[in-house]
């Protein structure tokens, strides 16, 4: 594989965030995507959303919202503790003067019993690209599909979790087939950063958790383009780096560090099929 195509992406993925910014939009029709309790609907944010997700829960709810569910969490099951912002009000005149932090505890579907994830369509509008998943399923990832929650790669539990096809749909610059892909190569690049093979995770704390989303992303483009998913680089790809680099003010910088590491980690992926041609 040409080291240029590194540069050459990166270079492009530069030019499509001058011309589309931030306007990025979610290819799949997912639950919740980020973390979302099952009783109100709504999305978890901040620390909330990031400590869920890094733990692979994708929805959940507190032991008595999932019973108003009619839903019972399992015996034996222990929960987890997020934060819940709480209003401090003046007691003469009712008026909102700060907030302060509670503890909750909630638990997550796969920890319940009387719940069943929301009914979605069952159409399938993305074509089976055989040379990719042949290429995923050399590398020995784990890989759980449901219809319960987002995409993403748990560290911890050192596993990918990706919607079914079926809830993946085109978008304006995308079709459905390449939203699908490009969404599974990108988990595939976070989990090529496990400590237990390029050990890159810690650079989140170095750099921040955007910087990873950005080796993540800039990877899937080298990969999308190099196995044939898109021919060129598609906006995307840059509406949704350029939410990231917005966390990291807007520095352009880090895009050609991150691209150095998704070239590691686009490498260390095919070296996994190389040993797959030497094994057989």
């Amino acid at each position: 594989m040409k080291k240029d195509i590194q540069k050459e992406i990166t270079e492009k993925i530069i030019a499509l965030i001058e011309e589309h910014g931030a306007n990025w939009t979610k290819p799949f029709a997912e639950i919740g995507g980020s973390p979302t309790n099952a009783a109100t609907g709504r999305k978890y944010r901040g620390v909330n959303a990031f400590w869920l997700g890094l733990l692979g829960k994708s929805v959940v709810a507190t032991y008595k919202q999932w019973q108003s569910l009619g839903a019972q969490v399992l015996s034996g099951e222990k929960g987890t503790r997020i934060s819940v912002p709480m209003t401090i009000k003046d007691k003469n005149t009712g008026e909102i003067t700060g907030t302060w932090f509670s503890a909750a505890t909630v638990f997550s579907s796969d920890q319940v019993t009387g719940w069943e994830a929301p009914t979605l369509p069952e159409i399938d509008h993305t074509e089976i690209l055989a040379n990719v998943d042949k290429f995923i399923s050399n590398t020995g990832a784990e890989i759980k599909v449901s219809a319960d929650g987002g995409c993403y790669f748990s560290p911890n539990q050192d596993f990918i979790h990706m919607l079914h096809r079926e809830q993946f749909g085109a978008t304006e610059t995308s079709s459905a087939t390449e939203c699908f892909y490009s969404t599974e190569l990108h988990e595939l690049v976070h989990w090529s950063g496990h400590k237990s093979r390029l050990d890159r995770l810690e650079l989140k704390n170095k750099h921040g958790y955007a910087f990873e989303e950005l080796v993540a992303e800039v990877g899937s483009a080298i990969l999308c383009a190099d196995l044939g998913v898109s021919t060129e680089t598609r906006p995307d790809h840059a509406q949704y780096i350029a939410n990231w680099l917005q966390a990291l003010k807007d520095d352009k910088t880090f895009i050609y560090k991150a691209a150095g590491q998704a070239q590691k980690a686009v490498d260390f992926l095919h070296g996994l099929q190389e040993q797959e041609r030497v094994a057989a």
